[in-house]
């Protein structure tokens, strides 16, 4: 059987989508705090066979409900315990959002422009990231997309099957992160019911009877974790709603806005839509009939708005408005190149995007040399920012001109080379510049295999990553955790096999007393602080 060429040209662009998605997952180290914490999670609950409440050294703040952490498991059973399994499932999941908005998406915006949307949410810049980072927010689109959609064809079709689909995608973006999907489906149906002709579809739903059943399996396992640690389950309520409401935590904050503002840089390559298409999405709101716009728009804000208000601010909050705003753009690609009634806008917008094109890669070229180890990889870097801007303004030259799928397409070409040799090439050059704590397993992996025992005594950062490595490459050794000196001094003086991991300070105080101790220093940037980490390790033979 042949399959058409226009098949065979999609089925290629999502084979493209996925390898920026999964390049390079298995190199590049974990990053602290949050994927770490979750890796450990992962790699406690299958050696306790304790899958209920997760637990790892220094991972305290990052606990969550389990889904993420259990699917970590299944991929560590499968692939072994490495980074490429721990950022399996995520990147599974952001190429179901991209299909899902392709399958899902043309029955309201045509198969053209939900295509074009795939696209542009794939090679944005935030969305394919969260398939390189395993954080909940990946999985939690997934399922943010799931009862969007499912959501949009109730409205249209009122048929059971919709609804089993939306609950579905509520349980599990429950058991993934908590409220934040009650709040973006609450805010959905509110619009909807209120706004739209055909709100009474939306009954069938009977959220009064049927929304227990999606928190069931939240229950079933709050229930569990409760018998077990009651108070994980009182700091979970505390650390997770009532702090996040009343004020900022880690001082993660921001001005009304800054979610905007974000918006506007993770969406820049294709930033001559944005205005015309975020215009049109806010204004069908209000206006009639309730046509595609006003679908997108009711999504877009149901994501968005109510989190520019909220003082806790990350960028990823705001995660279930960009399937929506990705779409509003690839609709408004497909509507400009049929007519261009507001040329104006667009040739503006061209040049504002042309402008925020010359800043990232001028960017590169100013600061980027500090970063890199060699010319040669500085240069690497350099040349891929230069195609792009090549590519980018080709692509806006030819949308200037009238010329707008042409245009799009250079557009796409551009931003999807640009993460994909950025993310394959570039990015595990830079891993040194914050992987000290592989580093360090790895060195008294490669000159102390026999160690009995590991004392690490820096905590500074508790980065989770550091015993998560040390555990990986010396399951063997014992660990311990202190920052007593007399303690450290106790284990040095035994005629065990030891291996220190020591600050600046600890130093000091053991080379005073043995003036011809031997000690190697590894160091790279802290992840969440200006500060660097810097290990001293011992061997102690």
């Amino acid at each position: 059987m042949k399959i058409k060429r226009s098949t065979l040209e999609k089925i290629l662009v999502f084979i493209a989508l996925a390898a920026i998605l999964f390049v390079n997952n298995g190199r590049v180290s974990l990053w602290d705090q949050d994927e770490a914490a979750y890796a450990g999670f992962a790699k406690r609950m299958i050696e306790t066979h304790n899958y209920v409440v997760p637990d790892f050294t220094w991972s305290f703040p990052h606990r969550k409900p389990p889904l993420h952490f259990w699917l970590i498991t299944v991929a560590y059973r499968i692939l072994g315990v490495n980074e490429f399994a721990v950022r399996f499932f995520v990147a599974l999941s952001l190429l179901g959002v991209y299909l899902m908005i392709y399958f899902f998406g043309r029955r309201f915006i045509g198969e053209k422009a939900a295509f074009y949307s795939a696209i542009v949410l794939g090679t944005s810049f935030f969305a394919p990231l969260l398939g390189k980072i395993a954080v909940t927010d990946g999985l939690l689109l997934f399922f943010h997309t799931l009862a969007g959609f499912s959501l949009l064809y109730v409205l249209e079709q009122r048929r059971w099957i919709y609804v089993l689909w939306f609950y579905v995608a509520v349980a599990g973006g429950l058991l993934v992160k908590g409220p934040p999907i009650l709040i973006f489906v609450g805010l959905f149906v509110i619009l909807l019911f209120a706004l739209h002709p055909k709100r009474m579809n939306l009954i069938i739903l009977h959220p009064w009877f049927f929304g227990w059943f999606a928190l069931l399996p939240l229950l079933w396992w709050g229930y569990r974790a409760w018998h077990q640690n009651p108070d994980f389950i009182r700091w979970l309520i505390d650390w997770y709603v009532i702090r996040r409401t009343k004020g900022a935590v880690f001082g993660q904050t921001g001005p009304v806005g800054y979610y905007l503002a974000t918006i506007v840089v993770f969406f820049a390559s294709y930033f001559v839509f944005f205005p015309a298409a975020f215009k049109n999405a806010i204004k069908a709101l209000w206006e009639k009939p309730k046509n595609q716009w006003f679908l997108l728009g009711a999504w877009m804000v149901s994501g968005w708005f109510i989190y520019e208000f909220i003082k806790s601010k990350l960028p990823s909050y705001v995660i279930a408005a960009y399937p929506a705003i990705a779409m509003a753009i690839g609709y408004q690609m497909v509507k400009w190149s049929e007519d261009v009634r507001d040329i104006t806008l667009m040739r503006i917008s061209a040049v504002l995007e042309l402008l925020i094109v010359l800043s990232i890669t001028g960017g590169i070229a100013f600061f980027g040399r500090t970063f890199f180890r060699s010319a040669s990889d500085f240069g690497q870097a350099l040349g891929i920012a230069v195609v792009y801007l090549m590519l980018m303004v080709y692509g806006l030259g030819l949308i200037w001109v009238g010329r707008i799928l042409e245009g799009s397409k250079i557009l796409i070409l551009g931003s999807g080379l640009f993460l994909f040799l950025t993310l394959a090439f570039v990015l595990p050059k830079l891993d040194y510049l914050r992987n000290a704590p592989e580093r360090t397993a790895q060195y008294i992996k490669d000159y102390s295999p026999q160690a009995q025992v590991i004392v690490v005594a820096n905590h500074f950062g508790d980065p989770p990553s550091l015993p998560f490595y040390l555990e990986t490459y010396m399951p063997h050794a014992r660990l311990v955790y202190t920052e007593n000196l007399r303690a450290i001094d106790s284990i040095f003086n035994t005629n065990e096999k030891a291996v220190f991991i020591l600050n600046e300070k600890q130093i000091e105080y053991l080379v005073q007393e043995r003036p011809m101790l031997q000690y190697n220093l590894i160091q790279s940037h802290a992840v969440d602080r200006p500060s660097n980490l810097e290990y001293y390790i011992i061997i102690k033979q």
